[in-house]
């Protein structure tokens, strides 16, 4: 009697791992995809946050903005109300090497203080 496996037997197995492994992935790439969305959304918060506080807490800026503004990340990083090291993890880039590309508007509805990233 021969020991051993047929082919259409090996074939089968091989055909059944390759799907394990399929599966595997895919969810994978599902998990890192919500992950650099949850980021990106803490990233976004997080300067919303601050220039929310800066508005709030600095006399000037909250006298200007009573009717609305738009707040800069220089006034942020230059107020020190978010640190100039902060990476944008989309692109991985210095905040402050693109200062342009990060604005957030300050506007009001029903009596309260709305901020949002541009």
């Amino acid at each position: 009697m021969k020991k051993g496996f047929t082919l259409v037997e090996l074939i089968a197995t091989i055909a059944i791992m390759a799907l394990i492994g399929l599966v595997i992935s895919t969810n994978m790439l599902g998990m890192f995809s919500k992950e650099e969305d949850r980021d990106l959304e803490s990233f976004k918060e997080r300067i919303e946050e601050a220039a929310c506080m800066y508005a709030e807490l600095d006399e000037n800026k909250h006298s200007l903005c009573e009717s609305g503004c738009t707040i800069s990340i220089n006034e942020l990083i230059n107020k020190g109300y978010i640190e100039e090291n902060l990476k944008d993890p989309s692109t991985g880039e210095k905040i402050k090497d693109n200062t342009s590309k990060y604005n957030v508007t300050l506007s009001w509805s029903n009596n309260e203080k709305i901020c949002r990233m541009n």
